[in-house]
């Protein structure tokens, strides 16, 4: 889910915008021509730390897709649990403006992404992600916990990595929002998403009715149009 309300950053003295719309920064996470390096700075609620498997499964898919040098996500960072509220868009930016660490500086090799992991629910109660920035991404991990882990439902690692893989999408441009699609496979009736449902950027993956319908027990792929959206623009394959 992206929100392209996000204002954007008017400090003058600012080298990188990160406080542009979703998808605007594309090409940054993509090529190496700015920055060679990519760091994803992660923040959790107690009781919601990502799972070791997910932050795996989302670094060996942005190697094989991008075109840097190095990529880590780095070790989650504990930050104090919230009320029992659901969250609005507006909640999740003052959260990142509290306790973010690191932003991109154009000076530098390295673009600097954020993801937050809340204990609370959106205010749109069936997500279970966002990208709200540029480089920002929150996860509800409370709803993530409902939906995974019982008897017929995937684990809670699976439906971690799955998000994490379709928020970072929107980051990358995908679908059709930073990065122009090569074919026709832009689902315009659902925002910045893919057609085809078995791709990790269809519409559906970021909600939980995905997970209770047709989550089938792997973890998808950007499909064949996403990889050629990617490599299209600067992406190594």
């Amino acid at each position: 889910m992206t929100d392209p309300s996000s204002p954007g950053d008017n400090d003058p003295t600012a080298a990188f915008d990160s406080k542009a719309s979703p998808g605007s920064s594309a090409e940054a996470f993509l090529d190496d021509a700015d920055f060679s390096l990519l760091r994803i700075e992660v923040d959790y609620m107690a009781g919601y730390e990502p799972t070791a498997d997910a932050i795996d499964s989302l670094e060996s898919a942005l190697r094989e897709h991008l075109s840097k040098s190095s990529i880590e996500v780095q070790t989650p960072t504990s930050i104090p649990a919230a009320e029992d509220d659901p969250y609005s868009a507006s909640d999740i930016r003052d959260l990142e403006a509290e306790h973010r660490d690191h932003v991109t500086r154009a000076e530098s090799d390295t673009l600097w992404a954020y993801m937050l992991v809340v204990d609370v629910e959106f205010s749109q109660s069936n997500v279970l992600g966002v990208a709200y920035y540029n480089t920002s991404m929150a996860v509800f991990g409370k709803k993530i916990e409902e939906i995974s882990g019982g008897l017929n439902h995937p684990s809670r690692q699976k439906v971690e990595a799955t998000v994490f893989r379709h928020e970072v999408g929107h980051n990358l441009g995908l679908v059709n929002n930073g990065t122009p699609v090569q074919q026709d496979h832009h689902d315009e009736e659902n925002g910045a998403h893919c057609t085809n449902d078995q791709g990790i950027m269809y519409y559906a993956i970021e909600t939980t009715d995905y997970f209770a319908n047709l989550f089938g027990g792997t973890i998808p792929g950007f499909e064949q149009f996403c990889t050629e959206d990617m490599v299209a623009q600067g992406g190594s394959s």
